[in-house]
Protein backbone atom coordinates (compact mmCIF):
# COMPACT_ATOMS: atom_id res chain seq x y z
CA UNK A 1 0.00 0.00 0.00
CA UNK A 2 2.43 2.36 0.76
CA UNK A 3 4.55 1.61 -2.91
CA UNK A 4 1.08 2.16 -4.43
CA UNK A 5 0.96 5.02 -2.60
CA UNK A 6 3.94 6.87 -4.20
CA UNK A 7 3.61 5.32 -7.72
CA UNK A 8 0.04 7.51 -7.47
CA UNK A 9 2.24 10.74 -7.32
CA UNK A 10 4.69 9.43 -9.60
CA UNK A 11 1.53 8.99 -12.32
CA UNK A 12 0.52 11.93 -10.92
CA UNK A 13 3.79 14.51 -11.52
CA UNK A 14 4.06 12.35 -14.78
CA UNK A 15 0.40 13.35 -16.04
CA UNK A 16 -0.70 9.69 -16.69
CA UNK A 17 -3.96 9.29 -15.41
CA UNK A 18 -4.72 5.59 -16.49
CA UNK A 19 -1.33 4.68 -14.46
CA UNK A 20 -3.01 6.59 -11.36
CA UNK A 21 -6.24 5.60 -11.68
CA UNK A 22 -4.87 1.43 -11.71
CA UNK A 23 -3.05 2.85 -8.83
CA UNK A 24 -5.94 4.00 -6.79
CA UNK A 25 -8.04 1.47 -7.80
CA UNK A 26 -5.47 -1.42 -6.46
CA UNK A 27 -4.96 0.59 -3.21
CA UNK A 28 -8.70 1.29 -2.44
CA UNK A 29 -9.25 -2.59 -2.41
CA UNK A 30 -5.77 -3.34 -0.40
CA UNK A 31 -6.58 -0.36 2.09
CA UNK A 32 -10.73 -2.38 2.82
CA UNK A 33 -9.13 -5.49 2.84
CA UNK A 34 -7.31 -4.83 5.72
CA UNK A 35 -9.25 -2.34 7.31
CA UNK A 36 -6.93 0.39 7.08
CA UNK A 37 -8.40 3.68 7.12
CA UNK A 38 -5.67 6.11 6.57
CA UNK A 39 -4.52 4.27 3.28
CA UNK A 40 -8.29 4.29 2.30
CA UNK A 41 -8.56 7.95 2.65
CA UNK A 42 -5.66 8.33 0.50
CA UNK A 43 -7.12 6.13 -2.11
CA UNK A 44 -10.53 8.22 -2.03
CA UNK A 45 -8.95 11.27 -2.09
CA UNK A 46 -7.05 11.11 -5.30
CA UNK A 47 -9.75 9.32 -6.54
CA UNK A 48 -11.63 12.75 -6.08
CA UNK A 49 -8.97 14.23 -7.76
CA UNK A 50 -8.99 11.86 -10.77
CA UNK A 51 -12.74 12.78 -10.70
CA UNK A 52 -11.88 16.49 -10.86
CA UNK A 53 -10.35 16.07 -13.83
CA UNK A 54 -13.01 14.37 -15.74
CA UNK A 55 -15.41 17.15 -15.08
CA UNK A 56 -17.23 15.60 -12.45
CA UNK A 57 -16.75 18.13 -9.57
CA UNK A 58 -19.62 17.62 -7.56
CA UNK A 59 -18.56 13.99 -6.95
CA UNK A 60 -14.57 14.88 -6.69
CA UNK A 61 -15.15 17.27 -3.89
CA UNK A 62 -17.13 14.86 -1.71
CA UNK A 63 -14.83 11.87 -2.45
CA UNK A 64 -11.57 14.41 -1.36
CA UNK A 65 -13.53 15.99 1.32
CA UNK A 66 -14.11 12.36 2.68
CA UNK A 67 -10.52 11.41 2.41
CA UNK A 68 -9.20 14.38 4.26
CA UNK A 69 -11.62 13.90 6.97
CA UNK A 70 -10.41 10.47 7.20
CA UNK A 71 -7.02 11.36 7.22
CA UNK A 72 -7.81 14.13 10.25
CA UNK A 73 -9.17 11.09 12.14
CA UNK A 74 -6.05 8.73 11.78
CA UNK A 75 -2.75 8.00 13.52
CA UNK A 76 -0.99 7.68 10.36
CA UNK A 77 2.46 8.16 10.68
CA UNK A 78 2.57 11.04 8.03
CA UNK A 79 -0.80 12.44 8.43
CA UNK A 80 0.44 16.19 8.71
CA UNK A 81 2.32 15.60 5.70
CA UNK A 82 -0.84 14.18 3.50
CA UNK A 83 -2.97 17.00 5.36
CA UNK A 84 -0.61 20.03 3.91
CA UNK A 85 -0.94 18.15 0.70
CA UNK A 86 -4.60 17.51 0.87
CA UNK A 87 -5.71 20.98 2.05
CA UNK A 88 -3.63 22.76 -0.23
CA UNK A 89 -5.13 20.79 -3.71
CA UNK A 90 -8.69 21.33 -2.38
CA UNK A 91 -7.97 25.21 -1.78
CA UNK A 92 -6.24 25.57 -5.68
CA UNK A 93 -9.81 23.34 -7.03
CA UNK A 94 -12.10 25.69 -5.33
CA UNK A 95 -10.12 28.72 -5.96
CA UNK A 96 -10.17 27.62 -9.60
CA UNK A 97 -14.08 26.63 -9.37
CA UNK A 98 -14.52 30.43 -7.46
CA UNK A 99 -15.83 28.81 -4.61
CA UNK A 100 -14.15 31.21 -2.05
CA UNK A 101 -16.14 30.39 1.04
CA UNK A 102 -15.09 26.96 1.10
CA UNK A 103 -11.56 28.17 -0.10
CA UNK A 104 -11.33 29.67 2.82
CA UNK A 105 -12.66 27.16 5.21
CA UNK A 106 -9.83 24.75 3.86
CA UNK A 107 -7.15 27.63 4.55
CA UNK A 108 -8.13 27.78 8.03
CA UNK A 109 -7.66 24.00 8.61
CA UNK A 110 -4.71 23.94 6.73
CA UNK A 111 -3.35 26.28 9.04
CA UNK A 112 -4.23 25.26 11.98
CA UNK A 113 -1.65 21.99 10.91
CA UNK A 114 0.98 24.57 9.52
CA UNK A 115 0.61 26.43 12.42
CA UNK A 116 0.18 23.65 15.30
CA UNK A 117 2.81 21.46 16.87
CA UNK A 118 2.35 18.02 16.74
CA UNK A 119 5.93 16.77 17.86
CA UNK A 120 5.40 13.91 15.61
CA UNK A 121 6.81 15.34 12.52
CA UNK A 122 10.24 15.57 11.57
CA UNK A 123 11.37 19.40 11.55
CA UNK A 124 12.02 21.02 8.21
CA UNK A 125 13.99 24.04 7.96
CA UNK A 126 11.60 26.90 6.44
CA UNK A 127 8.59 24.51 6.02
CA UNK A 128 6.45 26.16 7.99
CA UNK A 129 7.05 29.39 6.90
CA UNK A 130 6.88 28.58 3.29
CA UNK A 131 3.67 26.88 3.52
CA UNK A 132 2.52 30.18 5.84
CA UNK A 133 3.35 32.23 2.56
CA UNK A 134 1.68 30.07 0.31
CA UNK A 135 -1.50 29.54 2.49
CA UNK A 136 -1.67 34.05 2.89
CA UNK A 137 -1.11 34.44 -0.86
CA UNK A 138 -4.19 31.97 -1.46
CA UNK A 139 -6.71 33.82 1.54
CA UNK A 140 -5.49 36.88 -0.07
CA UNK A 141 -6.84 35.98 -3.40
CA UNK A 142 -9.89 34.14 -2.00
CA UNK A 143 -10.54 37.47 -0.08
CA UNK A 144 -10.36 39.75 -3.36
CA UNK A 145 -12.30 37.88 -5.15
CA UNK A 146 -15.26 37.41 -2.13
CA UNK A 147 -15.24 41.23 -2.20
CA UNK A 148 -13.39 41.29 0.94
CA UNK A 149 -11.74 44.08 -0.21
CA UNK A 150 -9.73 45.38 3.11
CA UNK A 151 -9.17 41.98 4.79
CA UNK A 152 -7.65 41.01 1.62
CA UNK A 153 -5.34 43.63 1.92
CA UNK A 154 -4.41 42.87 5.42
CA UNK A 155 -3.52 39.54 4.10
CA UNK A 156 -1.39 40.75 1.76
CA UNK A 157 0.51 42.91 3.76
CA UNK A 158 0.97 39.61 6.43
CA UNK A 159 2.19 38.02 3.08
CA UNK A 160 5.26 40.69 2.77
CA UNK A 161 5.96 40.31 6.19
CA UNK A 162 6.31 36.33 5.80
CA UNK A 163 9.54 37.43 3.51
CA UNK A 164 10.62 38.88 -0.18
CA UNK A 165 11.57 35.61 -1.63
CA UNK A 166 9.74 35.35 -5.14
CA UNK A 167 10.00 31.81 -5.44
CA UNK A 168 8.32 29.08 -7.64
CA UNK A 169 4.82 28.90 -5.70
CA UNK A 170 5.05 32.93 -6.10
CA UNK A 171 2.16 32.46 -8.75
CA UNK A 172 -0.38 31.74 -6.30
CA UNK A 173 -0.06 35.39 -5.31
CA UNK A 174 -0.40 36.55 -8.91
CA UNK A 175 -4.60 36.89 -9.65
CA UNK A 176 -4.75 39.44 -6.49
CA UNK A 177 -1.61 40.99 -7.65
CA UNK A 178 -3.30 41.49 -11.58
CA UNK A 179 -6.90 42.25 -10.24
CA UNK A 180 -5.20 45.12 -8.20
CA UNK A 181 -3.27 46.19 -10.75
CA UNK A 182 -0.17 45.93 -9.27
CA UNK A 183 1.79 45.36 -12.21
CA UNK A 184 5.10 46.48 -11.23
CA UNK A 185 4.92 44.27 -8.24
CA UNK A 186 4.44 41.33 -11.22
CA UNK A 187 7.23 42.52 -13.15
CA UNK A 188 9.50 43.03 -10.06
CA UNK A 189 8.59 39.01 -9.10
CA UNK A 190 8.62 37.82 -12.55
CA UNK A 191 11.54 39.57 -14.59
CA UNK A 192 14.20 38.09 -12.30
CA UNK A 193 12.87 34.57 -12.16
CA UNK A 194 12.67 34.54 -16.16
CA UNK A 195 16.66 35.72 -16.16
CA UNK A 196 17.54 32.85 -13.50
CA UNK A 197 16.22 30.13 -15.47
CA UNK A 198 17.53 31.37 -18.83
CA UNK A 199 20.96 31.69 -17.03
CA UNK A 200 20.75 28.38 -16.18
CA UNK A 201 19.28 26.60 -19.30
CA UNK A 202 16.15 25.72 -17.40
CA UNK A 203 13.49 27.26 -19.60
CA UNK A 204 11.69 24.15 -20.73
CA UNK A 205 9.06 23.79 -17.56
CA UNK A 206 6.12 24.57 -16.23
CA UNK A 207 7.12 27.63 -14.37
CA UNK A 208 9.14 29.30 -16.89
CA UNK A 209 5.74 28.84 -19.45
CA UNK A 210 3.73 30.40 -15.99
CA UNK A 211 6.28 33.36 -15.66
CA UNK A 212 6.40 33.64 -19.37
CA UNK A 213 2.21 34.08 -19.24
CA UNK A 214 2.31 36.49 -16.57
CA UNK A 215 4.68 38.69 -17.96
CA UNK A 216 2.59 38.76 -21.62
CA UNK A 217 -0.65 39.69 -19.56
CA UNK A 218 0.90 42.45 -17.49
CA UNK A 219 2.50 44.19 -20.74
CA UNK A 220 -0.77 43.83 -21.95
CA UNK A 221 -2.76 45.28 -19.37
CA UNK A 222 -0.17 48.58 -19.31
CA UNK A 223 -0.30 48.82 -23.11
CA UNK A 224 2.97 47.29 -24.04
CA UNK A 225 1.66 45.13 -26.96
CA UNK A 226 5.43 44.71 -28.40
CA UNK A 227 6.77 43.03 -25.01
Amino acid sequence: MELLHRLISCYDALHDETGRVRCVEELMTLARAEGDEAMESIALFNLGKSLYYQGDAARAYDYMEQGARMMEASAYSLKYDNLRYEYKTLAMFYERDGRYDDVLRILDAWEQVVAGSTGEETRIDGLADGELRDLCAQRTVALSRAGRGEEAAESYRRFLALGDDPGRNSYLIMPYLFDTGRYDEIFRICLPRERRMAESGDTVNYHMASVLKFLGYASRDVGDYRT
